[in-house]
């Protein structure tokens, strides 16, 4: 059973400690932790990423995830429209699942440059034809398995997470998970390298797999890490202030076109 029922769609929460702010004046400060009511409502600095509110900014969405993830989704407008979330997603996940393939590839000719092949490894053309797009389909499921066991995790502990909006957030995590992606394909790359160059690289074949190793478990960290930080910038979180999604941009967004108000639903 749940510690508490998660708070309902027309609560108000602090979002510095996560208390009831509902009938509170603006100009009071939360009872629980002391600050200013109006900090999580009409002075809240959550808005639109860039990429959600001027078109081709991606790159500069990426940047600001990568830089501050704190920043980033503390400041992010909470809202269960995916639409452009989800394509911003897309990206980094294809450049995730493409260098996630060229790890095993370079793994793969090490092993055969080392020795001769298991008969029930595949020939090296069916791996790069085949893994990227493999890969691709693992690392969408995953995170969509993510986002059932966040938001399940979060209405058994009594907090305001529902799938939608928890999925727009793991969205825009997903430039870290192609970071880490890039990041460990270098490892088993260098070391090829070494085999090409010098036979003698062959005897440190324990070494590479422990660095190997260490890699995977260090990307695990960060990617946990990062991903715990976007969850907890959002487990108070309230919806873009009350009635319209605040952007920094939204003068530049054609009459129109300007996301849905947020439902916690």
């Amino acid at each position: 059973m749940p510690r508490d029922a998660a708070p309902e769609s027309t609560d108000v929460l602090c979002e510095s400690c996560g208390y009831r702010l509902n009938g509170l004046p603006p100009s009071g400060n939360c009872p629980e932790c002391g600050q200013p009511v109006a900090a999580s409502t009409t002075e809240s600095p959550r808005h639109l990423p860039a990429w959600e509110g001027l078109p081709g900014k991606r790159g500069r969405t990426m940047w600001e995830v990568l830089r501050s993830p704190d920043r980033f989704f503390r400041t992010l407008s909470l809202h269960d429209d995916t639409c452009r979330s989800r394509r911003f997603a897309l990206l980094f996940l294809a450049i995730a699942s493409l260098f996630s393939a060229k790890t095993i590839v370079y793994h793969y000719l090490v092993t055969v440059f080392l020795s001769v092949p298991p008969p029930w490894l595949p020939p090296i053309w069916v791996l790069i034809a085949i893994l990227p797009f493999l890969l691709f389909g693992c690392w969408y499921g995953l995170l969509e398995l993510v986002v059932y066991l966040t938001a399940a995790e979060g209405k058994f502990w009594g907090l305001r997470m529902p799938r939608g909006i928890v999925r727009r957030v793991i969205h825009y995590w997903t430039p870290h998970v192609a970071l880490a992606s890039v990041v460990m394909s270098f490892v088993p790359l260098a070391y090829l390298l070494m085999l090409a160059s010098n036979n003698r690289a062959g005897l440190y074949m324990a070494e590479y797999l422990y660095v190997l190793s260490g890699m995977v478990v260090v990307a695990a960290i960060y990617l946990f890490k990062t991903y715990w930080v976007a969850m907890k910038a959002i487990m108070y979180g309230n919806a873009a202030p009350f009635g319209e999604a605040k952007t920094d941009w939204n003068a530049k967004v054609p009459r129109g076109q300007e996301l849905k108000t947020e439902e916690w639903t």
